[in-house]
């Protein structure tokens, strides 16, 4: 079963993100924080993390920096999440080298497609 990763501090977008994934037939991780993200994805090598801006222990290009010194992580897509302004979260994607955004709140078929579109092989 293909496993995805929310790092989300937010319950209820975590909640949300959630449920919307395991209807689509994922297995689902969760994180609240940068750090305990880190640790589960290094423990349980999911096939895509999805990833809050707005982390209260650390800067979303931090992780991101940690997962791609690990070259098991190479090919893992890693999808921005946050109510930001979209100029900013389009803007942070591309500086910091993330595979998408996804803008809040979730549109669900967006939400959808672009988990599809990252995870087809």
């Amino acid at each position: 079963m293909t496993k995805i990763l929310v790092i989300e501090d937010a319950p209820e977008s975590a909640r949300l993100a959630q449920r919307i994934l395991v209807n689509q037939d994922y297995e689902v991780l969760l994180a609240t924080t940068g750090e305990e993200g880190i640790d589960q994805a290094k423990e349980h090598y999911p096939d895509m993390i999805l990833l809050d801006l707005g982390l209260p222990d650390c800067e979303p290009e931090i992780v991101a920096q940690q997962l791609r010194s690990d070259e098991r992580f190479d090919e893992t897509p890693v999808i921005v999440v946050s109510a930001w302004p979209e100029f900013a979260i389009k803007r942070i994607t591309e500086d910091y080298g993330f595979n998408e955004y996804i803008c809040k709140p979730y549109d669900v078929d967006i939400f959808v497609d672009v988990i599809k579109s990252h995870l087809v092989n």
